[in-house]
Order: C-alpha cells, then structure tokens, then sequence
C-alpha cells in the first residue's frame, strides 16, 4: 500500500465490487482458507482504462494462484514524428539567384529608413533578411533515406506490395518473382553507388577539399554518436537530478563557475567614457571594417539565436552593408545591443557514454554571426593598440608568433644547455577550461 502510495498506482482487482470466488487468488493447501495475494497495479492516470477485473478460479493453469484478468480498453495517442531544425538552402546563394537575394534585401530597406533607436534598426535589418531568405532561398531540401534507390524499383515495389496479401498461388509466386529482382537490383546498386561515393572521396582528397571529404565519408560510416545519460545529472553533494528544472540549474551554476572568473572586477575597474580622453575613444566604425570582418566570417556554420547565416552577410549589397554598418556605429555608442545578439546557445557534446557530469560534457557556443563580426572588429582595434606594448617573448594569439613557434624556441634552447651541461626548468600552466581557472592560480602565485 506504501508503494502504490508512493508511486501513485492503484490496485485493479480490489476496485470492483465481485463474488468472493472472484476475489481470491491462490488458496492453501487443503482448500482450508483462501486469500487475495495477487494484484494487478494500474498507474492512476489510466484508472478508467480498466472495465473489469476478476479471477477465474476454474482455469487449468497448473499452479495453486488462480488466473487473474483484467479488462483493459485503452486508445494509444497518436505519435508525431518530431521534425529537426530547418536549414536555409546555402547553395543557393552560390548561384545567380544571389543576385536576387541582395536585391530583395536592398528594396525591403529602402522602405524602411534608418531609425535612431538600436532594437528597432535591428528589428527591420532582421526582418527583411529572414524574409528574403524564406522567398528566394527557402529550405535545405531533406535527403533520401537512400540514395541508391531510383523511381523504377519505387515502382516495382509498390507492384509488390498488392501481391502481398494474395491467397492464391499465383498471386504467391509473382511476389516470390518481385522479391528476387528487386534484391538483386538493390543490391547491385548499392554497390554501384558506394564504388562512386569512394571514387568521389579519392578525388575530394586529390583537390584537398577536406570539409566535403569528411561530410560524404560520414554519410557512409554512420558512426553513432555518444549517448546522453537519460538518468539525470550529479549534484555537487553526489545526488542525482529528477526533473528537467533540476537538470537546468545543474548546468547553470556550472556554466557561471566556467566563465565567471573576474568579470565583475573587471566590470568595476572599467574606466567610464566621461573620465576618457577624446583620443582614446575611437573613432566611429568604418564600412570597410565592416565589409572586412564579415569577409573574416566563415561558410556553412552553425547559426544563432537570430537565424541568420553568415552567408547572408556576405550577400548584402551597398545599402545592407552600410545599413549594418549604422547599426553596428549605434551599438558602439550607445552601449546598448538587442536582445538576439546577446543571446548564446549552449550545446553540450559527452566526451564518453552515459556522462552523468557537466565537466563530462563539451560545450559548444552557438552566437550570432554579427556578433562575431563585431567583436572581430572591437579586437582589431584592441589588438593594433596592444601589439605595440608586447615583448618579443609573448606568444600565442599573434600573427606570426604561434604556439608552435614557442615550443620550437624552447627544443632549441633545451638542446644547447644540454650540450654545454646545464640544467634547465620549465614550468607548465595548464589552464582547466577556456582560461577559467586562471583566477584560482593567479591566486596561489600572489599568496
């Protein structure tokens, strides 16, 4: 009674008023008494699905417990097939109609001028892209379940499908006869097909186009992915989360302990634009540090909270680009950003099976492509200020003094103090994650 209590079930046979030989399941040895030992649980939410229940004391079972029934009328729901994110059909845009596609964008802004407030310029730069998009390049089209099979074979496998259910002989043999040819069929151009597909990958590898190489090879491979654990995640205290709010909360304080860090320090140490010398401000964004950085942009990635790919960008004619150029000078000034820039999607990938903690997950951040664009523009700036002040010794993060180079300065050094006998040190700092760590050591080498 505990346990129905508890998990919210309800005892089917003790609901229904029955004769008493209805009612007891297994008597003891001699037929001296009779009990109700057994029992069918039904989940409360399907109480009424249960019509009838009832033992049946005279079914040949071979067991001392009598048959116990219960009738049960119940309608399954309906289950729709949950359809994945729609993607805009890039390739279009590598063809004539993006002539078109720039040419809506520029009509669509014509009608509207630029407005003062930042959300609303950004509201009408949107809207006239997502419906350019959804008029001239629509939806990536889904591909065959598989691609090897050709409208004749559709053809004879409906022909097929009418003689299934045939009674006679010959209506058995013609769909033996089907069956066969259409086996072979399929089978000869799979192979066929996967020949090509090699073929295809060989030549890929020749012209070193790696993107579209590993994209058809993991077509063929179909490997499967790592599996989320469907059990709940690990709290701090080594308890398990039951809901999906717990889940969120879970992943919350993680991501703020990921890259929290200093942020508020550095927000209060910040110098204010009154206290700032006119120079230092900046002056306003050019067009052709915009045009620039949405070149820097790259093809075919995952898009944002916006929708927008960067391939649109790239599409936008004079009047777009200096359009996005006021908005971006706008933003600049004022400080403000709208809502859908800001905004960043978590995705996180486990790095093995069945990961039941966050630092077991990968997580990737999906951002908008104009926020790409401009911070690529607010770095440019601050890079050109900064590699002014940078020793020769610094590396990583600058053009022509990568990591590789460090490492190839430091075998050298290593090989001559060996050979004139010296001892060498080095020290390695291995930050945990993104350089979320660096506060806790910075820390630790002051103390």
């Amino acid at each position: 009674v505990e346990f129905c209590g508890q998990y919210d079930y309800w005892i089917s046979n003790t609901w229904f008023e029955q004769p008493k030989r209805r009612l007891y399941t297994w008597k003891n040895p001699g037929d001296r008494r009779r009990y109700q030992i057994d029992y069918i649980l039904i989940n409360q939410r399907f109480k009424n699905s249960v019509k009838i229940c009832k033992t049946y004391p005279g079914a040949d079972i071979f067991s001392d417990h009598n048959l116990l029934v219960a009738e049960i009328r119940t309608r399954f729901k309906h289950l729709r097939r949950k359809e994945g994110p729609k993607r805009w059909n890039i390739e279009k845009l590598k063809t004539k109609e993006a002539e078109h596609f720039t040419k809506k964008i520029e009509e669509k802004l014509m009608n509207s001028p630029p407005c003062i407030d930042v959300k609303e310029e950004w509201s009408q730069m949107k809207d006239a892209i997502l419906k350019s998009l959804e008029e001239d390049v629509g939806n990536k089209p889904k591909p065959p379940r598989k691609e090897w099979i050709t409208e004749e074979m559709l053809d004879k496998m409906e022909e097929r499908r009418k003689w299934k259910d045939s009674t006679n002989d010959y209506g058995k043999t013609q769909y033996k006869k089907l069956n066969n040819e259409l086996r072979r069929e399929t089978d000869k151009a799979r192979e066929k097909w996967m020949e090509e597909q090699c073929v295809k990958i060989e030549e890929l590898e020749k012209l070193s186009k790696t993107e579209e190489l590993y994209r058809t090879a993991k077509s063929l491979t179909k490997r499967k992915m790592k599996t989320i654990s469907k059990t709940g995640m690990m709290k701090k205290d080594g308890q398990m989360t039951e809901s999906i709010e717990e889940n969120k909360n879970v992943w919350m304080e993680y991501v703020e302990e990921l890259y929290d860090s200093r942020a508020n320090e550095i927000m209060n140490e910040l110098e204010r634009e009154e206290e700032c010398d006119q120079d230092k401000i900046g002056q306003e964004i050019e067009e052709s540090e915009v045009q620039k950085a949405i070149k820097e942009l790259k093809y075919k990635k995952a898009l944002g909270s916006d929708n927008i790919p960067s391939e649109a960008y790239k599409a936008l004619g004079p009047i777009g680009l200096s359009r996005i150029t006021h908005l971006i000078n706008n933003i600049y000034n004022t400080g403000i950003w709208p809502e859908d820039l800001l905004k960043t999607i978590l995705l996180p990938l486990p790095k093995k099976n069945n990961a039941i903690q966050c630092k077991d997950y990968r997580t990737i951040s999906f951002i908008c492509h104009l926020t790409k664009a401009i911070t690529k523009i607010l770095m440019k700036r601050i890079e050109d200020k900064i590699e002014k002040n940078l020793g020769e010794d610094q590396f990583g993060f600058r053009k022509g003094k990568g990591t590789r180079d460090a490492m190839g300065c430091v075998r050298m050094l290593a090989e001559r103090l060996l050979d004139v006998n010296k001892v060498m040190f080095v020290c390695f700092i291995d930050w945990e994650k993104a350089f979320e760590g660096n506060e806790r050591c910075r820390n630790r080498l002051e103390g």
